[in-house]
């Protein structure tokens, strides 16, 4: 569950991504959470998949490791686009 990843010292300290979603889905609880640290790979991915009755959404990102473990640089990215729609009144 999303809120074992969330409290696991021994997990990457990039598993943010797992507790974001959960948070804007269903919850720690219900949210399931596979987390694979691979120590050869050359870029962060993340995947996320929501399936209903309407369908299986799945959405993957890949991006180069920064020089911080603790991020991407996708991070950096995202925080100026929330900060440029700050007062916008439609957020895309």
């Amino acid at each position: 569950m999303a809120r074992e990843i969330s409290k696991a010292a021994s997990y990457p300290k990039n598993a943010n991504l797992a507790a974001t979603v959960a948070l804007a889905g269903i919850g720690l609880e219900g949210t399931k959470v596979r987390l694979i640290a691979d120590p050869n790979s050359k870029e962060n991915v993340g995947i996320v998949e929501a399936e209903s009755a309407a369908g299986l959404l799945r959405v993957e990102q890949r991006g180069g490791a920064s020089g911080n473990p603790k991020t991407s640089d996708s991070t950096a990215f995202s925080l100026a686009h929330a900060v440029s729609n700050i007062n916008a009144r439609l957020v895309i």
